[in-house]
This record gives structure tokens, sequence and C-alpha cells, in this order.
């Protein structure tokens, strides 16, 4: 399971990261920050359940939230839509479709192992930055990894096997 987690609870200061960028600079506001990495943003009502033995995570592209839209439903929420098995949401270009995957695959190192799906996207393990091009990585019961927009805890059902 993925479990988001406030800006808080890693100590990140969104005030310190906008005043990092020129001012002038096209970056979202601070509004648009707190609403999704504040106390009660976004971030932290991040939830994800693995359902199988690879999890693609991504932000849906274009054509999913053009038809979510045609059909009356509004934005695409987080969650399993089309070729994605976690929908993380969060601003427009923040991440692509295909940014991330988890696959429970057991070795002697673990059970479950996290990988880029390119060198493009923003994607952390335990707060390295990996890309596609370094292969996967070993993920285990509380790692913390960030994926385009979202920050979250890997949490295993047995965490003694992982």
């Amino acid at each position: 399971m993925l479990i988001g987690l406030s800006s808080a609870e890693f100590n990140w200061g969104m005030e310190n990261f906008l005043s990092e960028f020129p001012e002038g600079e096209d970056v979202l506001d601070e509004t648009t920050f707190d609403k999704e990495y504040g106390l009660d943003g976004t971030n932290a009502k991040f939830r994800c359940t693995l359902q199988g033995t690879v999890c693609h995570l991504g932000r849906s592209n274009q054509y999913l939230d053009k038809a979510f839209n045609a059909l009356g439903l509004g934005q695409v929420i987080m969650g399993p839509a089309g070729k994605i098995d976690c929908v993380l949401g969060g601003p427009d270009g923040s991440c692509s479709d295909s940014a991330a995957r988890i696959d429970y695959c057991p070795t002697g190192d673990a059970d479950y192992h996290f990988s880029a799906c390119n060198d493009d996207d923003v994607v952390t393990l335990n707060g390295l930055q990996i890309k596609a091009s370094m292969g996967s990585f070993p993920i285990r019961h509380e790692d913390i990894c960030s994926v385009g927009p979202r920050v979250f805890i890997f949490i295993t059902p047995n965490p003694l096997t992982t």
C-alpha cells in the first residue's frame, strides 16, 4: 500500500522551496502548493493499494482527462484509470502517465522493486533520485518514495518478508 505524506511529515517547507525561484519565475503559487502538500492537502489524502504483480504509477494524460470530462465525470481521481494502476493526480505536467512502477518480484534483496520508467520524471527512493537508466531498486516496508507530485510511504502487509 502507498500512503501519502504531508509536507510536515518529511520536514519540507513550501516557503523555502518557493523562495528558491527567482522573482517573476513561472511557478505554482503558495496556495496551489498548500492544496497539494499542506497539512490537509491532496498528498496527505493519497492512498493506493497494489493489486497485481506490477503497479504503474503516473498522472493521467490529456486524452484520459478529455474522456472523463466528456463523460461528465470531471477530473480523473487518484486510483486506477486507463493503463495506469495508480493515478497520482497533481498539476498538469507534474509527471508523465508512465512515470514509475513497483514490481512484486521476490529476490534475495526484497520482495518488491521500484523503478523509474524514464529519465525525465522526478522519481525518488529514500531521497535518492532514480532514473530508468539506473534499473530497479529493492523497496522495503516504510521506504519513502516520490513520483511527480506525490510523496508516500510504502507499506507491506507482512513487513518481515520484505
